[in-house]
């Protein structure tokens, strides 16, 4: 297989599936988000710095994008166009974004447990839904990951000038609930590889390792597998970090990353993650293949039956009518 990985950086999870790819016999190029070229001139062609075409690529596997979402779209349906395999799954604009509010809309919507959150666009709107909260909050932006952009306020002034800072549509604003860890559940296609509790350090309210979290193996419960695989199903992700806090002594999903760190994951359960991720690919792969073969034996059924059809109406109906 040739392997396109498109994200922001080379990061310790693309350099780790790289190799697990290399090691098994494929091709992999890392393609940096910004690298991105699309030309439609008259027809549409999504190239790497202009130079290579990206439908010479069997797979594209999207890691984070920082810069370039609607060319990160573009480009995962342009490698579909042309029978070629792009992940995650779903295309859109939410999806594309990691919007958190899209997110929490879609859970809702499929029942799932998540913590409430709410979102307003003017300053009139902001100053009325703040009135209705309880401090502390959290306030993160819709888009982010590592725990940037995510803060804990203890007051109506705070929480009014930190969105005002962000702007209104670009955060969210999401209940506080007081843990001493959280817990993400690894997802790759339907297989659910395990669970490690993210231990939030004294003076912090954030469960991730970026921001100083310690990370241990835990124990996949029942309900804590149907919470996470329902909510990967829901937003499509064929690979998944869950995370999921208890409130009220019930699990709760508390966001879905799409495109998830595999370091402090793979360090704490000891789970080759980027060895299932690559074996996933092969296995979507043959799939994918054996899918465009049937598409196209389909397709010539259906051609050898319309040139039986024409031959027939010219031999027995072209009589007829002396053609």
């Amino acid at each position: 297989m040739k392997i396109a990985i498109l994200g922001c950086e080379r990061s310790w999870s693309v350099r780790k599936i790289e190799e697990i790819a290399l090691k098994r016999g494929h091709q992999v190029t890392f393609v940096r988000d910004r690298d991105l070229v699309v030309k439609i001139d008259p027809k549409l062609e999504v190239s790497i710095n202009g130079i290579k075409d990206l439908k010479n690529y069997d797979i594209l596997l999207r890691r984070r994008i920082v810069h370039g979402y609607l060319q990160s779209l573009i480009a995962a349906r342009y490698m579909r166009r042309h029978g070629k395999l792009a992940l995650p799954a779903r295309i859109d604009v939410g999806q594309a974004l990691d919007d958190k509010m899209t997110q929490a809309v879609k859970l809702h919507s499929a029942g799932i447990r998540h913590i409430p959150v709410f979102q307003a666009l003017t300053r009139k709107n902001a100053v009325r839904l703040l009135k209705m909260v309880d401090y502390p909050i959290i306030i993160k932006g819709i888009v982010g990951t590592k725990g940037k952009q995510v803060f804990k306020i203890n007051s109506k002034s705070a929480a009014l000038s930190t969105i005002k800072k962000y702007k209104y549509a670009n955060v969210l604003i999401q209940e506080f609930v007081n843990i001493k860890h959280d817990r993400r559940v690894f997802i790759v296609g339907k297989k659910v590889l395990g669970v490690m509790k993210r231990i939030i350090p004294k003076g912090e309210y954030r469960a991730n390792i970026a921001q100083g979290a310690r990370a241990e193996k835990a124990k996949l419960s029942q309900e804590l597998k149907i919470i996470a695989l329902k909510a990967a199903k829901t937003l499509d992700y064929d690979i998944a970090g869950v995370d999921v806090i208890y409130r009220k002594d019930k699990p709760a999903v508390l966001e879905v990353n799409s495109s998830p760190g595999l370091k402090g994951f793979s360090k704490a359960t000891g789970i080759n993650v980027a060895g299932e991720i690559v074996i996933y690919l092969e296995k979507r792969f043959k799939m994918h293949q054996k899918r465009l073969k049937k598409g196209k034996k389909i397709k010539k059924i259906k051609r050898e039956k319309e040139e039986e059809k024409k031959v027939w109406w010219k031999k027995n109906i072209g009589e007829i009518f002396g053609k």
